[in-house]
């Protein structure tokens, strides 16, 4: 084990190491004291070397056996040294601040759990956060599973030195939250903050004013406005939780300030909170909320739980409504637009035999549009089998295509691959050469082979060209096998769908078919 760490640390191309890493951490089920503390000591020594601005790649490396061991510690529960934990320290103090690794990590001490482990665990937390906050919860995720260590110690500790990092504190309330949901504390642990945790509900509530108001510093960057936007409303989302569970009516009037706020999310975590304390302006906040698609998920659970599902139209509660709600929430993940679209239309609604699914699935295709006239941005989406969107425009194709295209992008399989041209070249000449040539018999312009398809069996040469010489050519895909060439286009130049997806659709279309009938496809 050891050696061959060593070797695959040593490996010069990262794809490969990853690969080699990938393998060895398949086959690693267990491991002891004497060989974990080895493997620690490889891995400072690996974090500590000067790999310079062109190599980031390692932390993705080193996260990936940082994984393993925490899984292989909650089924066997490794025994720890100091030592051994000192050395997950220095490597944390090695790796950059803005890799996921340092989530990683922070998740492992806490994993291990023990009074040492937890106490690294706390003051790298408090003195040296991670900046990667869509890993956060993998810090914190590993405590929930252990409510012995959930203790008023630990929060207090916590409240007095996280507070000013609000992802860090965001989190922190959110544990906070559920040690009292689950009945694990009582009261709950910021019990002791509450009027603090109130004013600075309040604070930020007045900041996100001040943006949507336009009342911004100058030296502030569009990228410095979306943090502290979403950093202030990850951290006031558990806040409004907070003063709902404590019932601490003082802070209905922040909780008001907050409602007021146009962030949809915003008002409703501030409108549940305050119908929790049986605010009625609060009650029928949240019932208006329901029109609005990127909350409405949220707001019919919320309505459920106060017994106000009764009190909201069926229009909201409905398939369609539902599968619109989805997609709506899916788009405003930061990951994704982030922002709610302004308007949403049904294109079509069908039951469909999906791939990996047993039986019939209702499926919705949504046109989304943000902005409004000629500069809108518009595209498709699904709910139903999948939630997604694609970065490429979709519009124009037809609604078999664009099925397809989700389906095909959805579906794995070991029988489902591609390989880029040069290696598919290498690995299976003959195959290659006899799809060249039926490439070269065709009639489109510059044709360049970019990789090899596989699906079941079939093999598909993918290559990228365009019908025809400047300046009425249009670009797209070309995919071919020995029975039949399938020409897609590339689309909106500036959105353009590329072989990538292009495969997907070819192989999603060959999917639905074998099991629906493609004239409901009219």
């Amino acid at each position: 084990m050891i050696q061959a760490l060593s070797r695959i640390l040593e490996l010069s191309d990262f794809d490969e190491q990853q690969r080699s890493m990938v393998k060895l951490i398949t086959e690693m089920q267990s491991t002891n004291p004497t060989e974990l503390s080895q493997i620690l000591e490889l891995l400072h020594d690996y974090a500590g070397l000067d790999f310079g601005p062109t190599n980031k790649k390692w932390p993705q490396l080193v996260g990936l056996l940082v994984s393993k061991i925490a899984q292989i510690h909650q089924k066997s529960a490794l025994s720890w040294s100091p030592p051994m934990l000192q050395r997950v320290a220095e490597i944390y103090d090695l790796v950059p601040d803005d890799e996921n690794l340092r989530n990683q990590l922070l998740g492992l001490l806490a994993a291990v759990g023990t009074e040492s482990a937890l106490g690294i665990w706390e003051k790298r937390l408090c003195e040296a956060p991670p900046q990667i906050r869509s890993g956060i919860a993998l810090a914190f995720a590993p405590l929930m599973h252990h409510e012995a260590n959930l203790t008023q110690s630990l929060f207090d500790q916590l409240f007095t030195r996280a507070l000013g990092h609000l992802p860090v504190a965001a989190a922190v309330l959110d544990l906070a939250n559920y040690a009292y949901r689950a009945g694990i504390l009582d009261p709950h642990p910021a019990l002791g903050r509450v009027e603090q945790l109130s004013e600075l509900l309040g604070h930020l509530a007045a900041q996100m004013e001040r943006i949507e108001e336009g009342n911004i510093p100058e030296a502030w960057d569009p990228a410095q406005i979306s943090q502290t936007v979403s950093d202030a409303v990850a951290l006031m989302i558990p806040l409004c939780d907070a003063m709902a569970l404590i019932e601490h009516h003082p802070a209905i009037g922040k909780l008001n300030q907050t409602l007021g706020l146009r962030h949809r999310r915003l008002q409703t975590e501030a409108a549940a909170a305050l119908a929790k304390m049986g605010d009625e302006n609060g009650r029928k906040a949240l019932i208006g909320l329901a029109e609005h698609p990127n909350v409405r998920t949220r707001v019919l659970a919320y309505a459920d739980e106060l017994g106000l599902g009764s009190q909201i139209s069926l229009e909201y509660q409905g398939d369609i409504a539902t599968a619109e709600a989805h997609l709506a929430t899916w788009l405003c993940e930061p990951e994704q637009m982030g922002i709610a679209p302004s308007e949403m239309t049904l294109l079509d609604n069908r039951e469909l035999n999906w791939p990996s699914y047993e039986h019939p699935i209702h499926c919705y295709l949504f046109q989304y549009t943000y902005g409004k006239g000629e500069n809108a941005y518009r595209n498709v989406g699904i709910s139903g089998p999948l939630t997604h969107a694609f970065a490429a425009d979709i519009n124009q194709l037809s609604k078999l295509a664009t099925y397809a295209a989700f389906a095909g992008w959805q579906t794995t399989h070991q029988e489902v691959f591609s390989l880029p041209f040069e290696r598919a070249a290498e690995a299976m000449p003959g195959i290659v050469s006899g799809l060249l040539r039926l490439m070269n018999e065709q009639e489109y312009v510059g044709l360049q082979p970019v990789a090899l398809g596989g699906f079941f069996g079939e093999y598909q040469l993918v290559a990228s060209g365009k019908t025809q010489d400047a300046p009425s050519s249009i670009h797209g895909t070309l995919i071919l096998n020995e029975e039949q060439a399938d020409w897609i286009e590339a689309g909106n130049p500036d959105a353009p769908i590329d072989w990538q997806l292009a495969l997907d659709i070819w192989r999603g279309q060959r999917l639905l078919a074998n099991f629906n009938s493609l004239e409901q496809f009219g």
